[in-house]
C-alpha cells in the first residue's frame, strides 16, 4: 500500500506530464495555423518549414 507522500509524488508527476503534453499540443496547433496562414499568403513551403520548424511533409499536407 502506498503512503500519502508516494501518492502526492505520483499525482504531481502526472500533472506535470499532462501540462507538458498540453503545451506541446498547443505549440503544434499554433505552428500549423501559422503555416496555413503563410500558405494562404503565398509563402513557399520551404520557407514556412524553416520559420515554423515544421517538417516540409507536414506543410504539404496543409495545402
Amino acid at each position: 500500500m502506498m503512503n500519502r507522500h508516494d501518492q502526492k509524488a505520483i499525482l504531481a508527476y502526472a500533472e506535470e506530464k499532462g501540462e507538458v503534453r498540453g503545451e506541446a499540443r498547443g505549440i503544434k496547433k499554433s505552428r500549423n495555423e501559422i503555416a496555413r496562414n503563410m500558405l494562404g499568403d503565398g509563402v513557399e513551403p520551404v520557407l514556412i518549414a524553416r520559420y515554423t520548424k515544421l517538417p516540409l511533409k507536414t506543410i504539404k499536407t496543409l495545402l
